[in-house]
């Protein structure tokens, strides 16, 4: 059996099947208002708990860094003006 042989029968058992009209696909379901707006919401939720998680890292990190440039700051100042290092 040739190579185009094969081809052919691999082509006609497709066409046999009716793999090429799409009939393989499953149909896609129209959602409902209800279930339309059920995941809106549960996307708005998902997206506050997601800001409100950031804005909770953001202020830790503002936190961190005011001490930080409070130490530095003062450590200038020692140096500085006191001598201290």
């Amino acid at each position: 059996m040739s190579h185009a042989e094969l081809e052919l029968q691999m082509v006609l058992y497709v066409i046999e099947h009716d793999w090429l009209f799409g009939k393989l696909k499953t149909k896609e379901r129209e959602m409902t208002e209800t279930e339309r707006r059920d995941d809106e919401l549960e996307h708005a939720r998902r997206m506050l708990a997601t800001w409100e998680r950031r804005a909770k890292l953001a202020a830790t990190k503002v936190k961190l860094w005011k001490r930080r440039q409070a130490r530095i700051e003062k450590q200038t100042y020692l140096e500085t003006f006191v001598g201290v290092k």
